[in-house]
């Protein structure tokens, strides 16, 4: 059947000769693999299918498990990122493809996805990714417990689970910098801090969202911020 959705592309595999797949999270079916042909000719819209791109498309949905195909296609985000901010959608997409399951579709985890990806050409990047996260955990329902959400958060992030290194906890501190970010106020949290507070975020999401899959661009996000 012939169905319309918005989607984005979370990543591009090389097929055959002149073909790709592509998987695009969409917002009414979830993560979908389409089979995308003619990616060398002249009327090609293979820069649409860049990961990060968000899209309005429609498309034969299979009853099966197998490949859809795009009937038309095009673009909702246009906008050119910098090295920086492209560095930051990398891992963005990447804790998304490790958070949803195949088919899993929730138009409001979408929404929030999208918001974020279509602000952050123009946005200040300090505190980005970790605003992002907390959003997402909330988005998912697993929100980081910060003690608007519940008291006692220092002990409950982890309830149930015995981690071998303490600094992986969350802090008094760390809990009002999440509160401040979560309320987009300036926590002046210095570079180190910053990458300290990030590394114990992907552990929670380790633990409590990704099955513990890590999220592989760790190490640049605490270099990066």
């Amino acid at each position: 059947m012939i169905v319309k959705s918005q989607g984005l592309v979370l990543r591009k595999i090389p097929h055959k000769e002149n073909s790709v797949v592509v998987h695009i999270l969409t917002r009414e079916f979830g993560k979908l693999g389409f089979l995308v042909r003619g990616m060398n000719s002249k009327k090609s819209t293979a820069a649409l299918y860049q990961p990060g791109m968000l899209l309005d498309v429609v498309f034969y949905k299979s009853n099966t498990q197998g490949l859809c195909t795009i009937k038309d296609v095009s673009p909702i985000n246009r906008s050119a990122l910098n090295p920086l901010a492209g560095m930051l959608q990398q891992i963005m997409l990447e804790m998304v493809i490790k958070s949803l399951s195949e088919e899993q579709a929730d138009p409001d985890v979408f929404d929030f996805i999208k918001k974020y990806l279509l602000a952050l050409p123009k946005a200040k990047l300090t505190y980005f990714l970790i605003e992002f996260s907390i959003g997402l955990a909330n988005e998912m329902g697993c929100a980081i417990p910060l003690v608007s959400h519940q008291s006692n958060a220092v002990t409950a992030v982890y309830e149930g689970m015995i981690l071998q290194n303490t600094q992986d906890r969350f802090t008094n501190e760390d809990i009002a910098a999440l509160e401040s970010i979560e309320n987009k106020l300036d926590p002046e949290l210095n570079r180190q801090q910053r990458g300290f507070l990030l590394h114990k975020i992907m552990k929670y999401y380790s633990l409590h969202i990704t099955q513990g899959k890590e999220i592989l661009g760790l190490k640049v996000m605490e270099q990066l911020l």
